[in-house]
């Protein structure tokens, strides 16, 4: 997957899959409604650690910010 910002008067993030496995989960991305969510603190996802990023996922799925997803319980 390739991942490139775009500045023109506002700020976008363009996702270009390099093979048809992440074409797929694109699609499936663009089914659903979504969120950004912000990660401020140490967060493991699938035996990795992120300290700092952002989370697209389905709507509702996590707090605004994994910071208050931990004070709600929810990680």
């Amino acid at each position: 997957m390739q991942a490139q910002f775009l500045l023109n008067g506002s700020v976008s993030l363009v996702l270009s899959p390099d093979n048809e496995a992440e074409e797929a989960l694109i699609k499936l991305l663009l089914k659903q409604e979504n969120d950004l969510v912000q990660i401020r603190t140490n967060v493991h996802v699938l035996n990795k650690s992120y300290s700092n990023g952002i989370v697209i996922a389905a709507k509702g799925k996590y707090a605004r910010s994994i910071d208050e997803s931990k004070e709600e319980g929810m990680q």
